[in-house]
């Protein structure tokens, strides 16, 4: 069988506005695929995600994982997440996980404690939390391409 992982990162600032949608389709055996998205919603920007993952009822023994994870930075933010799932076979393993918060206090009381400036926590964390998606990717180009993105919208 095949194996196909889409791994996507965004930080949006400002009325930054982003709509992802994706769709995975598994038309036959003995495939597994996973979307991993992780966006940062800072300023009044907002996000919108629509992960699909469908199994037509002739792909038995798929592997399939849908995560869509959002942080939210401030008040202003908007984060809208709809994943989906359509199994329509059997033997099937399909999982999905759909998450939105915001910066835990206590992560920020605790590094501010250490000595570290508020900007420069909620800079530490948004790192942190857009690299679980890019430590994933194996290709060097687009590793370092990651890096560099980060480096240049995390630091507000």
């Amino acid at each position: 069988g095949s194996n196909c992982n889409l791994y996507e990162a965004a930080i949006l600032t400002d009325h930054e506005n982003l709509h992802i949608i994706n769709n995975f389709v598994h038309m036959v055996p003995n495939t597994a695929g996973k979307i991993i998205s992780h966006a940062v919603a800072k300023g009044e920007s907002t996000s919108s995600f629509r992960g699909c993952i469908v199994i037509n009822k002739e792909s038995a023994n798929t592997d399939a994982f849908l995560s869509n994870k959002c942080l939210l930075i401030n008040e202003k933010a908007r984060i809208h997440s709809v994943p989906i799932l359509e199994i329509l076979a059997k033997d099937v393993r399909c999982k999905h996980a759909a998450s939105q918060g915001k910066i835990d206090q206590d992560q920020l009381f605790y590094m501010q404690s250490r000595g570290i400036s508020s900007q420069n926590a909620e800079r530490l964390i948004t790192e942190g939390f857009i690299t679980e998606v890019y430590k994933e990717v194996k290709n060097p180009y687009v590793k370092n391409f990651f890096e560099e993105i980060i480096g240049t919208k995390s630091g507000i």
